[in-house]
């Protein structure tokens, strides 16, 4: 009996040796499979250095080499947008084609996971019960004695025979898991394939946007180029149109100077020959004198005339310098901002190794350009205005309190920035040379008065031989004596001409830019006065709208302005008590204003019927209202 215990003993022994050599080889497999897969997912790169054959650096070095040639065809853009079309499609498929896979896979690991939770969390808690078994028999057969071990053998002998059923069945359930981890990874074995794939075609995407932007930048820079050659062509066309009205200026003071030296030895000749008039010893030597101070005086005449002329040719030359000035800074802001621009965009095309081959345009006839110069001088001339003589003072501080005020309305009447002159003076009055008496007999027709739109009290039609008289004779109106709550009318009238000053005439001589749109839509005759209140007199302008179409626009514009600008004249800020227009109503007219001072004066315009209504207080706009409506 000892002996086949014995035999039996070291069966069992040998069969829990074999047992435990599989769960060594099987766990030996598992640490291999995991260290191939490891092993392959490693790129090359990562495993070390190697040696670059010889004819992959040759191929490196061939397309650096191409990328300093490279070329650019603006008719490929088409192309690469076809081309970028199909790529986007390609990438939708791969994304559609991830899809089915990526469900697939959530099905297998959740069937990993039920397997663990159902089958294989069981057999391990039957695993472990065992093994907790088997170690308490093996704690109580070693302090048994030898009468009681057999007994306690035999008990491990059961147990171990059911440990190895359930190891058996647990290798069943592994295997299951196993074969589901194996599709897992065929299937992320697909899922780096597809990835792979995307990431080529997003290269290739990327590559495609990157040359439409260098042909976007080459179609940019020949553009560029261009604007370059017509800015540069217009700024040596504007410098020369500066510079003959430069040498133009020059011999116009040149000639002016020459002028004053004859007034001046005239002007000493006229006051010799009234020296010796007042001696004269009898009327015969006396008439004879007076005689040749008649023939000084005509050619003093000539002379002050020819003076004027070229007086208003130098105004016209210091008005065409200061239009064709900015002009001409303007290009050449321009020009500087297009080479600058031109540099940039070189810069990106040099680092990408891109040449771009510029076409050789022949440079435009010199003719053109004495064309183009033929164009730019009359067209600035159509906005000439007549400025005050530069070398007059200012007018004395009461004159200039009540030039502010017209000022303010002529603003709004140009629709321009306040502009107030400068250096204005009472225009010095010569003692008229008695006329001879054939020239006394010429009779001009009677200058027609337009009728008013409203009715007034009192008519100041003062005359005026020079636009620069106009100033003075509105400061000796703004003295008249005129009822509170009445207005005078104001007609101008220029005996020279035989006509009344129009309002563009009154805009040139305070030195206000008028738009040309603004007398495009009003009629020609217009309704000027003052309107007497307690505060002072004010002006009061009323014009007829024949084209309504903008002329809101004009005033908006207008209005923007001023909120941005401020009121200015005579380079001085106007303070207003508030920085930007509001809106009031009486008798259902709309009234636009901007308050300038607590004493009523202001801005004030509003539209009724076909009128346009501009004051420089809102009592005199209630009045004019209340004058056109008849009430």
């Amino acid at each position: 009996m000892p002996e086949e215990s014995e035999e039996k003993l070291e069966y069992l022994k040998r069969g829990e040796v074999k047992t435990m050599q599989k769960e060594i080889a099987r766990l030996r497999e598992r640490e291999a499979q995991k260290e191939r897969e490891r092993i392959s997912q490693i790129k090359p790169e990562e495993i070390g250095p190697r040696e670059i054959p010889k004819k992959e650096i040759e191929e490196k070095i061939e397309k650096k080499e191409m990328k300093k040639k490279i070329k650019i065809d603006e008719g490929e853009m088409g192309k690469l947008e076809e081309r970028k079309t199909n790529l986007t499609e390609e990438l939708k498929l791969i994304s559609e084609e991830r899809k089915p896979l990526e469900e697939r896979k959530n099905l297998l690991l959740a069937k990993i996971e039920e397997v663990k939770k159902i089958k294989l969390e069981p057999i391990l808690k039957k695993e472990e019960g065992v093994e907790k078994e088997k170690g308490e028999i093996e704690k109580k057969e070693k302090i048994s004695p030898p009468e009681r071990k057999r007994y306690f053998e035999e008990q491990r002998w059961g147990i171990e025979e059911k440990r190895r059923e359930i190891e058996k069945e647990k290798w069943k359930v592994e295997e299951e898991t196993e074969e589901t981890e194996k599709k897992i990874r065929e299937i992320n074995a697909k899922f780096g394939e597809l990835a792979g794939k995307e990431g080529e075609i997003k290269k290739v995407i990327a590559e495609i946007e990157r040359r439409a932007k260098l042909i976007e930048l080459v179609k940019n820079w020949k553009k560029l180029n261009e604007s370059l050659k017509s800015l540069s062509w217009e700024r040596e066309n504007l410098e020369r149109e500066f510079q003959k009205i430069s040498e133009k200026k020059n011999q116009v003071e040149k000639n002016l100077n020459e002028i004053f030296e004859s007034e001046k030895a005239i002007e000493e000749e006229i006051g010799t020959l009234e020296k010796k008039e007042e001696i004269a010893p009898s009327e015969t030597e006396r008439r004879g004198i007076e005689k040749r101070r008649w023939e000084i005086e005509k050619e003093r005449k000539e002379t002050e005339k020819e003076r004027w002329k070229y007086e208003e040719e130098k105004e016209k030359t210091d008005l065409l310098l200061k239009e064709a000035y900015p002009n001409l800074e303007k290009k050449k802001r321009e020009e500087e901002e297009t080479k600058k621009k031109i540099e940039e965009i070189n810069l990106i095309l040099e680092k990408e190794g891109i040449e771009v081959e510029e076409k050789v345009e022949e440079k435009i006839p010199e003719r053109i350009e004495e064309k183009k110069e033929e164009k730019v001088i009359p067209e600035i001339k159509k906005e000439i205005l007549i400025p005050q003589p530069p070398e007059k003072p200012a007018p004395p501080r009461t004159s200039r309190k009540i030039l502010i005020r017209i000022g303010i309305f002529l603003i709004l009447i140009f629709l321009i920035g306040f502009f107030y002159w400068l250096f204005v003076k009472k225009p010095t009055v010569k003692p008229l040379v008695e006329k001879p008496a054939e020239e006394k007999i010429v009779e001009k027709p009677e200058i027609q008065i337009p009728p008013s739109f409203i009715s007034t009290e009192k008519t100041f039609s003062p005359e005026i031989s020079k636009n620069e008289e106009i100033p003075e004779v509105f400061n000796q109106i703004m003295k008249e004596e005129l009822s509170e709550g009445s207005f005078g009318r104001i007609l101008i009238k220029n005996t020279a001409e035989n006509r009344l000053v129009s309002l563009k005439e009154i805009g040139q001589v305070f030195q206000l830019e008028i738009p040309e749109e603004f007398f495009q839509k009003i009629e020609e005759n217009f309704t000027l006065t003052i309107y007497s209140q307690k505060e002072g007199k004010r002006i009061v302008l009323i014009a007829k709208v024949k084209e309504k179409e903008g002329f809101n626009d004009l005033l908006k514009n207008w209005e923007g302005k001023i909120s941005k600008e401020g009121v200015s004249f005579s380079e001085k800020k106007i303070p207003a008590l508030v920085s930007y227009f509001r809106t009031s109503f009486y008798q259902n007219v709309s009234i636009r204003y901007l308050t300038i001072s607590k004493e009523d004066l202001g801005i004030c315009y509003a539209s009724l019927d076909d009128y346009f209504v501009f004051t420089t207080s809102f009592e005199g706009m209630k009045k004019t209202i209340e004058k056109i409506k008849g009430i």
